[in-house]
């Protein structure tokens, strides 16, 4: 059993087999759009501020462009352009 607290801040106990949903569900995602087509890594900027900041909850930011392109661009950002869906 796991004491996981809540969004009002009270605790929830709740068994070992769904820590890993809830951490998940509790997980934020962080998405940063940019008007450029060539996305460079100073772009990445506020999303690795964000991802130190929330080490244990961020998911793998995407930083989001006019290109076409899909790549890593830096340790936990991948930029993908606007219309494509991942």
């Amino acid at each position: 059993m796991n004491i996981i607290p809540d969004m009002n801040g009270t605790a929830a106990i709740l068994p070992r087999a769904l820590e890993t949903p809830l951490r998940v569900a509790l997980a934020s995602f962080p998405v940063v759009v940019n008007a450029t087509a060539r996305p460079r890594l100073a772009d990445t900027k506020s999303l690795q501020l964000f991802r130190s900041e929330y080490k244990e909850r961020s998911l793998p930011g995407r930083l989001r462009h006019t290109g076409t392109d899909t790549a890593w661009i830096a340790d936990g950002v991948l930029a993908t352009p606007w219309w494509r869906v991942l």
